[in-house]
């Protein structure tokens, strides 16, 4: 049950470059990595802003977040 619970803590630090996916043990995200050298990915969704390239929409939905906490910031800057 321990290894269980371990398995579903929100707080796992080691997260796929690639995919975003996260794990709780460097080696489990290293063969997850190779799994991707095995699959043709293509990026085929752009970043309106920045035109950073991803493979899936909801990617660029994530990282427009990114742009519109930049711009809060910013704004939150020139007051």
């Amino acid at each position: 049950m321990i290894y269980h619970r371990k398995n579903h803590r929100p707080d796992r630090e080691y997260i796929c470059d690639i995919c975003t996916k996260s794990f709780n043990a460097q080696c489990k995200l290293q063969r997850h990595i190779v799994s991707h050298r095995t699959q043709r990915f293509v990026l085929r969704y752009e970043c309106p802003v920045c035109a950073h390239m991803f493979h899936t929409k909801y990617h660029v939905q994530m990282h427009l977040a990114t742009h519109q906490k930049e711009g809060l910031i910013q704004e939150e800057n020139r007051n």
